[in-house]
């Protein structure tokens, strides 16, 4: 017999010891809103293409347990829900490699978000009964082999041009190394500004687990602008969209990240 998931709701429950009144941010709890929506909406979109991301609404229909237990009732419930008990089960296994990298981005979006407020993000399904499904946490792991792609603009010095392809040696600010592809044009032109602090525009990929850039491809260069790390960060949270959007202190964040936490 088919279930029917008509009837069907689902939760997102906080728990944890940083779980108290008054130590969860509204606007936390509204990022958390937004990513669940956007876990559901974003798998459904890659198994249907012919549904849009906006056409899946997960509306809140009721808050409960002091305001940390949230239930919502979501559109199209005969693909939304299993939709959502299939990633759940990404999770729970610890396959989020087969998931589709928009929905891993809204599921690192949760993580850090209960990492920030130290609780747990339990999901459940709701039909009569209670069902757990999985808990998000900073235990959860996000494989190295998972990327994401955006462009952006990086600044660092020219230090070495070709290569039997060709290629862009570029010095980072921190020191590194990152070797960019180019067109050969591009190419040419670094070859003229070596030594160089320059900025360079270009197509990043990133991996998501510690957001190391793994490759760069270079559009154009750019003249070098001294700005602040947060101002640099919000271009780059503008530049690929909502990726970062759940991220306010980029300085702790990725010294966190680097710190493998």
């Amino acid at each position: 017999m088919t279930q029917s998931y008509g009837d069907t709701t689902i939760e997102t429950s906080l728990t944890g010891a940083g779980i108290s009144p008054g130590k969860v941010r509204s606007k936390d709890i509204g990022e958390l809103i937004a990513a669940t929506e956007e876990i559901i909406s974003t798998y459904v979109h890659d198994k249907h293409s012919e549904i849009r991301t906006n056409d899946i609404i997960v509306g809140l229909k009721n808050v409960k347990g002091d305001g940390y237990i949230l239930e919502y009732e979501p559109s199209l419930p005969e693909i939304t829900v299993p939709a959502f008990e299939a990633v759940s089960h990404c999770i729970e296994t610890r396959k989020l490699e087969i998931l589709p990298s928009k929905t891993v981005e809204s599921i690192a979006k949760i993580r850090q978000l209960s990492k920030k407020g130290g609780f747990n993000t339990e999901f459940y399904a709701v039909n009569g009964s209670r069902k757990y499904l999985t808990s998000i946490n900073q235990t959860l792991e996000i494989p190295a082999s998972i990327t994401m792609q955006g462009e952006t603009t990086l600044y660092g010095e020219i230090i070495r041009v070709g290569g039997s392809e060709p290629k862009v040696a570029i010095k980072m600010m921190s020191g590194k190394i990152l070797y960019c592809d180019a067109k050969k044009a591009i190419v040419r032109q670094a070859g003229q500004r070596l030594y160089e602090i320059v900025g360079i525009r270009g197509n990043a990929e990133w991996r998501m687990n510690d957001m190391e850039i793994q490759s760069f491809q270079i559009i154009e260069f750019t003249d070098y602008q001294d700005s602040p790390i947060t101002e640099t960060f919000n271009h780059l949270k503008q530049s690929i969209s909502d990726a970062f959007s759940h991220i306010d202190d980029p300085v702790s964040y990725f010294a966190e990240s680097q710190n493998g936490d």
